[in-house]
């Protein structure tokens, strides 16, 4: 089957326990809520996996399941050829590997997300197997999470390390590594179990490979969509996918053996759950997104996952809305796993800028710690440059008797919280310059004020903090070059007093620009042969107010000189998509939404004889516009303003 042949009908009626898969298609079957699931029926109609390749890091996998024989790469594999399958009976890879790539529609039993990918087999050393005199260096994680990284294009962990706040160094520069290197150049991409442990405190913060920006790490949600009980939570959660909880499971590939204890064609297991199962979930969404556009980056998947998550269980109290707009919760990160939504977001998305970093340096405390002391101590820093984040990284270094007392957590310049670490039972001593990580202030700036404050929840044990470190990751922000509002006396919430003037190009005639008043005195000044103006098109707010919203001003670059005024939502589209075509500027000025029944709502008229070039009109000229001149397009109601 490839993507081109998909067909859903057909490939429903063919896979005969598409039922009971009600992660990818949820109509109430369990007793679940009807629409909580990956959203991915609507997906295959673009891409199916195809071309696309999932190392599954796990125990050995029956690869001569039927549901999974056919998507079985043995060249890229690891000690596959001649798998002594007789003498290990470990499940664990295969009801992973059947998530992931179940290949469906052959009349046999399940599906998985990406049916047309191709996989690896990458078996971790169990100390409970046969293989323990094979090499160590052959199946330890260090040198599978490498392996074969320009054909492998995604890392699926369903394995989490034995001890919290150990230092995997060899696994994070083995990742590190093909970040940089995999995929020729564009990255691998690492996909983590989020880990199992939430009824014991358990947090994705505590272990170095879920805690680390080059990964994407998956907690888990139920039949409901509301957090499992065992999925952990964290500030370095990126994304949740579904899983089984106490009430139901969820059905994927399965081993069988023999009387002899040969393994023969496979079984299936509805009983599967963990973040174990949520993580090939999204490893196979990813596959989709790879082949819809195979030129992503590991970035760019990240971004797209933040962008698509769905907002799950919305009654839950711990969502906010950071700095940047976007809806985060640490028990679910960014939200459900939406496959159509990232698939069709794939399709289009314009890869983001280089990546650059800044660092606070480290800033040295020496603080005592007030032990049993809720309100805790507390260190803050200014950072003067304006990055957009992705990821904001917190090395920490404290003396403490009892580590499990402490809470620790940052909060950014836009009064967003990422709690780090809570109080627990966790008898073992000191922080030794561990690296917390956050993605909650994605989109944020990182310029501004951070504070971060650690208190001592429970009595007894006392600490000193010595030291700590802010490391930020993102895209340089755009600079607010264009300023037209300089009027000292707007300070109203809602009434509009600052003019906007129009000029139009002697150059280009049909093709207009608006400024302020210190801009409208630059041009008069020095562009007069360019541009003649026309006086106040209108009158916009300077700050943003209770009713009032900011456009946005981009400067075409196929044609020099001439503007657009947009909002939010399609100034995210125009970065995200047309960032070749038009150069951001910053925040123009504020305005009422259109239709909001305040001020005068004017259209926006694309010119077809300049394409890329807008007017804006109103009353009179909007219905001479209209009558008149055939080669300007009426795009809508843009925005309302006082005339």
């Amino acid at each position: 089957m490839a993507t081109s042949d998909f067909d859903i009908s057909t490939v429903i009626d063919q896979t005969p326990l598409f039922s009971q898969q009600w992660y990818l298609n949820n109509f109430g079957q369990t007793g679940g809520t009807p629409g909580a699931d990956a959203n991915i029926i609507d997906a295959w109609s673009t891409a199916t996996g195809e071309g696309v390749v999932i190392g599954i890091v796990d125990n050995f996998i029956q690869h001569t399941h039927p549901d999974l024989n056919d998507n079985f790469d043995p060249l890229l594999s690891v000690g596959t050829l001649n798998d002594p399958f007789n003498i290990y009976t470990d499940n664990h890879g295969t009801l992973v590997a059947g998530i992931a790539v179940g290949e469906g529609d052959n009349n046999v039993g399940i599906i998985g997300a990406a049916p047309d990918a191709t996989f690896a087999s990458l078996p971790l050393l169990n100390l409970n197997s046969p293989f323990l005199s094979l090499p160590n260096d052959f199946f330890n994680p260090s040198s599978l999470l490498s392996h074969r990284n320009q054909e492998i294009d995604i890392y699926s962990n369903s394995w989490a390390p034995a001890e919290n706040f150990v230092n995997l160094e060899a696994d994070l520069n083995a990742i590190e590594t093909s970040i940089q290197v995999g995929r020729g150049g564009l990255g691998s991409i690492y996909v983590f179990a989020a880990g199992n442990n939430g009824e014991l405190a358990g947090n994705v913060n505590y272990q170095s490979v879920t805690n680390s920006r080059y990964t994407i790490t998956v907690g888990a949600i139920d039949h409901n969509g509301q957090q499992t009980s065992y999925s952990n939570p964290g500030a370095s959660l990126l994304i949740s996918g579904y899983s089984g909880n106490e009430e139901t499971g969820i059905t994927s590939t399965d081993n069988i053996s023999g009387s002899n204890g040969d393994f023969i064609n496979g079984t299936y297991n509805p009983n599967f759950s963990g973040t174990s199962a949520s993580t090939p979930l999204v490893s196979g969404v990813i596959a989709l997104m790879l082949e819809a556009n195979p030129n992503l980056t590991w970035r760019d998947v990240q971004h797209i996952l933040v962008e698509t998550a769905e907002v799950n269980d919305s009654s839950d109290l711990g969502w906010v809305r950071n700095g940047a707009g976007h809806d985060v919760n640490h028990n679910y990160g960014f939200g459900a796993i939406d496959a159509t939504s990232a698939v069709s977001a794939a399709q289009t998305w314009q890869n983001v800028a280089e990546e650059v970093s800044v660092s606070s340096g480290r800033i040295d405390t020496n603080s005592a710690i007030p032990d049993n002391n809720f309100s805790g101590v507390s260190s803050s820093f200014t950072v003067a440059q304006d990055i957009d984040l992705e990821w904001v990284e917190i090395v920490f270094d404290a003396d403490h008797s009892y580590r499990g007392d402490l809470e620790i957590v940052l909060t950014s310049p836009d009064g967003t919280e990422s709690i780090l670490a809570e109080q627990r039972f966790d008898s073992e001593d000191n922080y030794d310059n561990w690296v917390f990580t956050s993605a909650r202030h994605w989109g944020e700036s990182s310029q501004g004020e951070w504070t971060l404050s650690v208190s001592d929840e429970a009595a007894a044990d006392i600490g000193i903090w010595n030291s700590w470190q802010l490391n930020f990751y993102g895209t340089e922000n755009i600079p607010q070059a264009f300023n037209p509002i300089n009027d000292s006396d707007s300070n109203s919430e809602t009434s509009l007093d600052t003019s906007i003037y129009r000029f139009q190009s002697n150059v280009t005639p049909g093709t207009y620009v608006f400024v302020g008043e210190a801009e409208r005195q630059n041009i008069n000044r020095n562009f007069a042969d360019s541009f003649n103006e026309e006086g106040v098109a209108f009158r916009v707010g300077s700050e943003p107010g209770e009713d009032l919203e900011p456009l946005y001003r981009f400067q075409s670059n196929v044609t020099p000189g001439t503007y657009v005024f947009v909002g939010e939502d399609e100034r995210r589209d125009i970065n995200r998509n047309f960032s070749d075509s038009f150069t951001e500027e910053g925040v123009a000025f504020y305005v009422y939404e259109s239709g909001s029944g305040l001020g005068q709502d004017f259209s926006r008229f694309h010119n077809l004889d300049q394409p890329g070039t807008y007017t804006f009109a109103t009353g009179a000229e909007r219905d001479n516009i209209l009558a008149d001149f055939p080669n300007f397009v009426d795009e809508g109601f843009a925005f309302a303003v006082d005339v």
